[in-house]
């Protein structure tokens, strides 16, 4: 079995998360054609991140076979840091709301533009509450991929269609990129200083707030829940789906930032703007026009060649760690 690196095993985990919700954008854009509406999409969605996120917490815990049981342990570990987790599921809920909100308000160009400045801020953050050192070659990477995502969502925010749309669209994208970087920030914090505090689980908490949320503010829209649509099984086969994708990345970054930084990790999350405009295409076969084409190749070839330089870096750093330990057995002999 390969052996990772604790870096190598914090970009997998990240980029794993973040393949699992390249769907989520078309999924939402499904189900809102079949004239779903926003609080019915909302409540399925959230409650189906709920079911599949506390499936992944029990079955941690029940494999670690705490002696008290699955309950009374993740009480135990949330008494550790209560500041930590319920920081967490605040922004948790946050997130899980107003992230999927500006994606049914404006168009998806400009939330992921907003969303990708989670970038900026990680890095800003780090540096400042966590004292981060980012080599070079991540600042480099940051700034560059910055660049390809005006790329390749600069010519759609150009047209009619995507500057249609509320304000309040943009407020919530932007909020959510600073909010993804307060909460990579609180992730890493925690692994530090506390590190029994169960993270993953405020995000079954935060989706548990959310869904419920969304149904008592149908009290005041009047909206349904249960919505009125052509193909029932599919909208819900639909917001299944969506809930695993979401369930995913929430897992995913909850674990990540303890191996790496919050830049590093929020580097790998724009990979979801190149791959989201290819489920784009092949569900609705809208083609990527060429700026799409051109920014989403850079962004791949700039986040790979950061990581051929990672990797070039630890190779040189074990050679000299193993130098530097055969010339102090030499000066011992």
């Amino acid at each position: 079995m390969v052996q990772l690196s604790d870096r190598a095993r914090g970009v997998a985990i990240a980029a794993a998360g973040v393949l699992c919700v390249t769907p989520d954008a078309v999924l939402l854009r499904w189900a809102q054609t079949q004239g779903a509406n926003t609080s019915s999409i909302l409540f399925w969605k959230f409650f189906f991140v709920f079911w599949f996120t506390c499936a992944w917490v029990f079955y941690v815990e029940k494999k670690a076979a705490p002696a008290e049981g699955v309950v009374r342990s993740l009480y135990e570990r949330i008494k550790t840091g209560p500041k930590h987790f319920w920081a967490a599921v605040g922004l948790q809920i946050s997130l899980d709301v107003l992230f999927s909100l500006a994606f049914l308000i404006i168009a998806a160009a400009r939330v992921m533009i907003w969303y990708s400045l989670n970038v900026l801020w990680s890095a800003i953050l780090g540096c400042a509450l966590l004292g981060d050192v980012l080599p070079r070659r991540t600042i480099v990477t940051c700034i560059f991929a910055l660049g390809c995502i005006a790329m390749v969502f600069g010519p759609e925010l150009a047209t009619k269609k995507g500057r249609e749309g509320s304000p309040w669209g943009d407020l919530a994208a932007i909020y959510v990129g600073v909010a993804v970087a307060i909460y990579l920030i609180i992730v890493r914090h925690a692994a530090r200083e506390r590190p029994r505090v169960p993270i993953t689980f405020a995000t079954t908490v935060g989706a548990l707030a959310a869904f419920v949320l969304v149904s008592l503010s149908t009290l005041v829209t009047g909206d349904r829940i249960v919505p009125k649509v052509s193909s029932p099984g599919l909208f819900y086969l639909c917001m299944a789906l969506d809930g695993f994708a979401i369930a995913g990345i929430f897992v995913a970054f909850s674990i990540a930032p303890r191996y790496i930084t919050g830049a590093e990790v929020s580097l790998c999350s724009l990979l979801e703007t190149v791959l989201g405009p290819l489920w784009v295409f092949l569900i609705y076969n809208e083609r990527p026009g060429p700026f799409t084409l051109a920014g989403g190749l850079l962004l791949i070839g700039a986040l790979f060649v950061h990581e051929l330089l990672a990797a070039r870096e630890a190779v040189q750093r074990r050679e000299r760690e193993r130098r530097g330990a055969a010339a102090s057995l030499r000066a011992m002999e």
